[in-house]
């Protein structure tokens, strides 16, 4: 995240996130990727596409990784979207080193030739910000900069404004014309 935002003193806010593997059915670090997103998400604002699932593990470069059990994931979000409601429109976002890993279902196949279920490819992060947080023309770097400007609203160190002894209408009136004719 730091590297993202330019370094350490731009962000004002720590995370701390434990990436394990442990190569287990479950267990590992193939929601890295989702994490990091959920992040910028959080801190610029922006929402997240609710109809893509992703999945990859990312190095400490912002790299995307392959991840195991390619196949399980995109069936199995198959399957929860056909059973909750229908597979149009829905997707998943895989590191594109996975690709040439993937066998599927005959029914997954055919969702995919008719254009209704998607699989979409990722090798940086920047490609998962962009399809997934990319919506009224904002891209990657866009989505950086409105979390800077977002972040900005903390790190800012208020200006102190002296007092104003208080005076008459008059005393105001002669004030602003001398502020105009000095603009003059």
């Amino acid at each position: 995240m730091n590297t993202l935002m330019g370094g350490y003193r731009k962000l004002p806010v720590d995370f701390h996130l434990t990436f394990e593997q442990i190569y287990g059915k479950v267990d590992g670090d193939s929601a890295s990727v989702a994490e990091v997103v959920v992040m910028l998400s959080s801190l610029s604002k922006i929402g997240i596409k609710n109809n893509i699932a992703v999945t990859g593990s990312l190095n400490q470069f912002g790299e995307v990784q392959p991840i195991g059990g390619v196949n399980e994931k995109i069936e199995g979000f198959f399957k929860v979207c056909k059973k909750i409601d229908t597979v149009k429109g829905k997707g998943v976002l895989i590191p594109a080193t996975n690709i040439d890993n993937i066998v599927l279902s005959p029914e997954v196949e055919q969702a995919i030739a008719k254009g209704s279920f998607s699989i979409y490819t990722m090798d940086t992060i920047e490609d998962a910000v962009n399809l997934l947080m990319g919506e009224d023309g904002i891209d990657f770097k866009g989505v950086l900069k409105v979390m800077e400007n977002e972040m900005l609203k903390y790190t800012s160190v208020p200006t102190v404004t002296p007092k104003k002894k208080k005076s008459s209408s008059k005393a105001k009136v002669k004030e602003e014309v001398v502020e105009k004719n000095d603009i003059e």
